[in-house]
């Protein structure tokens, strides 16, 4: 018994420990589509380097908006500028044209905020792409799913699937569950190969 709560205990502390590292120092960063696609929450300005360089990154997608300030939207103007700061000096140090993109976006994407990430998705020149919000939890999910979804015909339940270790279940429910504005829409969420029945059809904002 005393060696089942020994491993147990281990277990744990190597859950904590990784938590610690992949929160903390690896900012959440994780691959979304193999060289193509990644995610993140805001990663510090002088440690961003290393993320774009080692993975070629050509498109950083921005979506914190200063204009809303909550819990879940605790991003600042000075976010989006240090960062700018941050891509423009490493441009210039290895001579690269990243680009960094701004799409203010509340935790549920709207018509708006759907055609200026198509826009970017839809050529091929712009990736790899890392797509970012602040915490790397909501909004970076959500558009990272919807890529899957519109650009590598995944099924809804996959992409939502991938948002959460554990979705609901157990008496927990995550943002992502059914009956939550993020989970719900992810769930009905139509590509636009739907024509007249594609989500962005169906919006009106």
């Amino acid at each position: 018994m005393k060696t089942f709560f020994k491993r147990l205990g281990m277990l744990f502390l190597l859950a904590v420990v990784y938590y610690v590292w992949h929160v903390h120092f690896n900012f959440r960063f994780e691959e979304i589509s193999k060289d193509k696609v990644y995610k993140s929450a805001l990663i510090d300005p002088d440690k961003i380097e290393g993320f774009l360089i080692n993975n070629k990154i050509k498109t950083v997608i921005n979506l914190l908006d200063p204009g809303v300030q909550d819990r879940l939207n605790p991003a600042k103007q000075i976010n989006i500028t240090q960062e700018d700061e941050a891509i423009n000096a490493i441009n210039k140090k290895h001579n690269l044209n990243i680009q960094h993109i701004n799409i203010p976006s509340g935790q549920v994407p709207t018509k708006k905020t759907l055609l200026a990430f198509y826009k970017i998705l839809d050529d091929k020149v712009n990736y790899p792409v890392l797509i970012h919000c602040y915490h790397g939890t909501g909004r970076a999910q959500i558009y990272s799913q919807i890529y899957r979804i519109e650009y590598e015909n995944w099924s809804n339940a996959d992409a939502r699937a991938k948002t959460r270790v554990v979705v609901e279940g157990f008496g927990y429910r995550s943002s992502f569950s059914d009956g939550k504005v993020k989970g719900d829409f992810l769930m009905n969420y139509k590509p636009r190969s739907a024509k007249e029945n594609s989500t962005i059809n169906l919006l009106s904002k």
